[in-house]
């Protein structure tokens, strides 16, 4: 893109030195506000219903200046006549493109929910929500060119033009909540939930743009919200005379119009937000905690999930088919971890620990051109200490078998860069508690 912005057209026959710096300037102003009201929570009917109030505004500026411009003659730089502009003035010579956008957000939502004990163990619970909320996106984005005696030098995309009529866009539903829970007794609970959420949907400032101008795949303009519907089972137990805990849940979760980052250098050079596809996820989680002795405890962590793509769009290209896992979604993920303490005197003891952590394999993203494939991998931790009074020394080894493992890998700048754990390492550590 440099030839595109200090270079000579047609043909380009003279360039200027590529070296350019970027300054800038983000500002973000928030009011929240939330009242709440609740009724005598010990009766055996209960309510609690809510306002919600949310007015964010977002500003980004980004100046990139291509010092070589000044040399070659472009036009100063300034606002498109028209565009909402938080910086209105002329940029400094040598301000060869620039991104000038306003962001807003205004929410009212209400919200309540009625609590019933059908029995003395057994309690349903019915919730609402009403949102609305109004979503926009103004400014624009302009570079400067060679004043050849003729032509517009107001180059650019004024996005208030592009979405005249259409930002501001409302948004407005209802979602619901269902629950049951069954107290068995003091150390057993059971519950089942139904529920709904959501993401707003909102603008991209590339709507509208394609590798080949006026010839699809083109960034949408805008991006409809995303609802999940979340069905759930689960438990809590404290058994053994309180010596096991043992919490779990069960859970799928469908996803519709699900919304994505898409960095797709076949469409565009930067990242857009689209709905791509609607998923399932099928999963179980695991909380454990073991005392079997005074001074040994085990803990066991766990999560299983089985996520797909279920329905991809035909006019939806470059994504993963349907089938396809969600990205970074590991099937499975655990960890183990055991801790012995023991008494050295009245005001000192020491502690010795051993972590295991397995994370399955999972691809990077659902967007074939950015999608890679990462292998499972495991580490071991390790920590022996001391404590006296309020002093803590200890000793530590994380990643013990020096396990060369890929967090994340991403073409970002059409670079693929990948993304390590930390390699093997020792240390030793002194704390103070107060």
């Amino acid at each position: 893109y440099i030839p595109y912005y200090i270079c000579e057209y047609p043909g380009y026959a003279s360039c200027g030195e590529p070296a350019f710096y970027l300054d800038q300037y983000y500002n973000t102003e928030r009011t929240t506000h939330e009242f709440r009201l609740n009724t005598d929570m010990d009766r055996r009917l209960r309510l609690l219903v809510g306002v919600f109030y949310d007015d964010t505004e977002n500003i980004e500026r980004g100046d990139w200046t291509y010092p070589a411009t000044i040399e070659q003659g472009f036009a100063p730089n300034a606002p498109i006549p028209g565009a909402t502009s938080s910086n209105p003035n002329a940029r400094i010579p040598g301000v060869a493109f620039f991104n000038d956008f306003t962001r807003t957000k205004e929410e009212l939502s209400f919200f309540g929910e009625l609590y019933f004990d059908i029995t003395d163990s057994l309690t349903a619970t019915v919730g609402a929500r009403r949102y609305d909320i109004e979503i926009g996106l103004n400014g624009s984005s302009n570079f400067a060119n060679r004043d050849w005696g003729s032509g517009d030098l107001n180059w650019g995309r004024n996005v208030d033009e592009v979405l005249e009529g259409a930002s501001p866009a409302d948004l407005s539903d209802t979602i619901l909540k269902f629950n049951l829970q069954w107290d068995i007794n003091d150390d057993i609970m059971v519950y089942g939930t139904w529920s709904e959420g959501y993401r707003p949907g909102g603008f991209n400032r590339n709507g509208g743009s394609s590798k080949v101008p006026g010839v699809g795949p083109f960034v949408p303009d805008f991006y409809q919200s995303d609802e999940v519907t979340n069905m759930e089972f689960g438990w809590k137990m404290s058994l053994l005379n309180q010596a096991l805990r043992f919490n779990g849940s069960i859970y799928r979760v469908e996803w519709e119009a699900m919304q994505i980052g898409v960095l797709d250098f076949d469409i565009s050079n930067l990242t857009f937000i689209d709905n791509v596809s609607d998923a399932e996820i099928n999963g179980l989680e695991i909380d454990a905690a073991w005392l079997p002795t005074d001074n040994l405890s085990l803990f066991a962590n766990l999560s299983f999930n089985d996520t797909e793509l279920t329905d991809v769009p035909a006019n939806i290209v470059g994504l993963e088919s349907e089938g396809s896992p969600l990205a970074l979604a590991p099937e499975l993920q655990y960890v183990l971890r055991g801790r012995y303490d023991w008494a050295l005197s009245e005001n000192s003891g020491a502690f010795a620990q051993l972590v295991y952590q397995y994370t399955d394999d999972q691809i990077s993203s659902i967007v074939s051109g950015a999608s890679f494939n990462m292998d499972s991998y495991s580490t071991w931790d390790a920590t022996l200490g001391y404590s006296r009074d309020n002093w803590t020394i200890t000793l530590f080894g994380e990643n013990l078998s020096d396990e060369r493992a890929t967090l994340f890998i991403s073409n970002e700048d059409d670079i693929v860069k990948t993304t390590p754990n930390r390699p093997r390492t020792y240390g030793l550590r002194l704390s103070y508690r107060y």
